[in-house]
């Protein structure tokens, strides 16, 4: 996101004072050099968001040329426009056709890639890049525009001429013609696809219709693998906590819970990463990241806390639905790397099974590969399209399967993935796939504590089938009970409690939870 100097300090960086200096908020220019540096020699390049569609108030190039009567940029600012040209436009809109703004924006790209040697830019509503004036009319703003492709063309050799392998990235969302010619040009655009995948992950009737082929620059009609396909950003809600929030709550398969929640996010992976063609993942998304994006530091979600910190949840870590998503994920990123059928211009996305199933192929000389998943909240009988008959090899579990009839179905628990490859590929070194079975007895179900090993607290979470009262119990090994917390009637659904062991000694304990209307659950302690 923008790093350059901004309005305030609570912020995301699109209100850009100065577009050449580093944010007072975030450091030195010298702490930024080192940061890319030490970014480089572990072979991270480092993609900086730029901002140039506008500039705020405090930037000198909004007063060096000020109508302070009418409070916007004069007539004869030789930069900022006095009206924007369109309805997206924030703070004073850039005039790309003037030559001192095109000099502007050149001379601030080449000092970001020459000074801290950045590898490429993302830049910020590049559909701005216009002096056609389309106020009122947003469907208009995104019809072929020549000269903002001349302008974004110009910006783009200005950045090769500096190093010719630099990255050019645009928030377009223009006229698929557009963006097609600027993609054949080297350029990469953002290919926006939360809408689908929020449906997909909640579950519900319109999961079934939703079209992945949007992830695919193929069928955009593109000649280059230059569409950067996302499920979520700092744009949209989060995945996670849409399923927590709104996911259906099925009898045995309830997205509402978090174990359900991140199988969910991992079955739309299993999709997304598959198809060839780079991609952005969001901070966090790996660990089923469930605070909302309007979350404020008080609990409470309002839209006027969009850009405030959110929490930083290290914890998930220890979260063994969320580690298993995390190397799910690692997984999956790690096969993109190493096999060459993720280099296959030779691929499909199909939908089929009444809409609940979902496939993605990828054909080529070195390997064939499928991913199908089910996207219903009920057990599927999912036809498939292996390319060949023979041995194949399911990548997360190691399971092999002789494929006699390349069209047979495959029975998929709600939420299922899986994915084959006709050549066994072992997972990276490190990576644990392996998961505990649900545990269930009377009301209670989904019993995890942890940390554990523990120090002065232990999160005890559990789901319950009905509302009920619960009792946590904790037991030395003698059997004796040396403390224990009694909660009011809870309502069906998921739960997390926390319990302290700050008072207990070190050694071995057993939790045991119960609930009023029946059942119990016991885990091993280690304090």
């Amino acid at each position: 996101m923008p790093i350059n100097e901004f309005d305030g300090n609570i912020s995301w960086g699109y209100s850009p004072a100065f577009h050449k200096a580093v944010d007072k908020y975030y450091g030195s220019k010298t702490a930024l050099q080192t940061f890319v540096n030490e970014c480089h020699r572990r072979g991270i390049a480092v993609i900086v968001d730029v901002v140039f569609n506008h500039a705020t108030g405090a930037s000198p190039l909004a007063q060096l040329y000020w109508d302070a009567a009418n409070n916007r940029p004069a007539a004869n600012n030789p930069w900022l426009n006095p009206s924007p040209t369109h309805d997206f436009n924030v703070y004073n809109d850039f005039n790309h056709d003037s030559p001192v703004t095109k000099a502007y924006v050149k001379n601030c790209l080449k000092y970001w890639l020459s000074e801290f040697r950045v590898d490429g830019f993302r830049f910020d509503l590049s559909k701005g890049f216009t002096q056609k004036n389309t106020l009122g009319n947003i469907g208009a703003w995104g019809t072929y525009d020549a000269a903002r492709v001349a302008t974004l063309k110009d910006y783009a050799n200005t950045m090769w001429s500096v190093d010719p392998a630099a990255y050019v990235i645009l928030e377009h969302f223009a006229d698929n013609t557009e963006e097609r010619e600027l993609a054949d040009y080297g350029m990469m655009l953002w290919g926006n696809m939360h809408g689908a995948f929020k449906e997909a992950a909640l579950g519900y009737a319109a999961a079934f219709n939703q079209n992945f082929g949007g992830l695919s620059y193929k069928q955009r009609g593109w000649a280059q693998p230059h569409l950067i396909g996302y499920m979520e950003s700092h744009d949209e809600e989060r995945l996670a906590y849409d399923c927590k929030t709104f996911g259906n709550p099925a009898a045995g398969h309830n997205i509402k819970t978090t174990p359900v929640a991140m199988a969910r996010i991992e079955m739309l992976s299993n999709l997304f990463y598959t198809v060839p063609g780079p991609k952005m993942l969001w901070q966090f998304g790996e660990h089923g990241y469930d605070f909302s994006i309007n979350w404020c530091a008080n609990g409470t979600i309002n839209n006027g806390c969009r850009t405030d910190p959110k929490p930083i949840r290290w914890d998930y870590l220890q979260d063994p639905y969320r580690r298993h998503l995390r190397d799910m994920t690692a997984a999956l990123l790690h096969l993109r790397k190493t096999q060459d059928v993720f280099e296959t211009t030779d691929f499909q996305i199909i939908s089929n099974n009444s809409g609940k199933g979902r496939i993605v192929k990828l054909n080529s000389p070195t390997a064939n590969l499928m991913a199908l998943a089910n996207l219903g909240v009920t057990t599927e009988s999912t036809p498939t399209s292996f390319q060949r008959t023979g041995w194949w090899y399911e990548y997360f579990s190691g399971d092999s399967l002789n494929v006699t009839n390349p069209t047979a179905t495959i029975s998929l628990k709600p939420g299922e993935y899986r994915l084959y490859l006709d050549k066994f590929v072992a997972l990276p070194p490190g990576i644990d796939l392996t998961i505990s079975a649900k545990e269930a007895d009377g009301n209670l179900s989904e019993l995890l504590v942890f940390p554990n090993p523990a120090t002065d607290w232990l999160n005890v979470r559990f789901a319950l089938e009905r509302a009920s009262a619960v009792r946590v119990e904790l037991f030395d090994l003698s059997g004796r009970q040396v403390q224990a917390i009694d909660n009011e009637k809870l309502a069906a659904g998921e739960h997390q409690l926390q319990f302290p062991l700050a008072e207990q000694p070190a050694g071995v304990y057993f939790l045991k939870i119960s609930a009023e209307q029946g059942g119990s659950l016991v885990r091993r302690v280690v304090r």
